[in-house]
């Protein structure tokens, strides 16, 4: 993998997350689907997202002490906790 896209795998997922976590509310506006599918859908997102984020963490910190990784792995942490904070209050609420 390219330095670039080490570093930018985790915010990567976090966008994708986001862009899928805002893009359900249009869909319930015009009825699309029902909010108990769209719910669905935005539980499996936020988990596919959370596993996705937790391996590039572990793989990130496993690789060695290179700067570079552990940056990766740093970012990719940060987008878990953003994973987490964008999607609680539709989970608590």
């Amino acid at each position: 993998m390219s330095a670039w896209r080490t570093l930018l795998a985790g915010l990567a997922v976090w966008l994708v997350h986001f862009a899928i976590v805002y893009a359900l509310p249009s869909l319930d506006a015009i009825g699309a689907a029902p909010p108990a599918n769209l719910m669905i859908v935005h539980v499996l997102a936020t988990l596919a997202c959370l596993i996705i984020v937790g391996l590039l963490v572990f793989a990130g910190w496993r690789r060695g002490s290179a700067f570079q990784h552990r940056i990766a792995a740093l970012g990719a942490a940060m987008a878990g906790v953003a994973i987490v904070w964008q999607s609680a209050p539709a989970l608590i609420g």
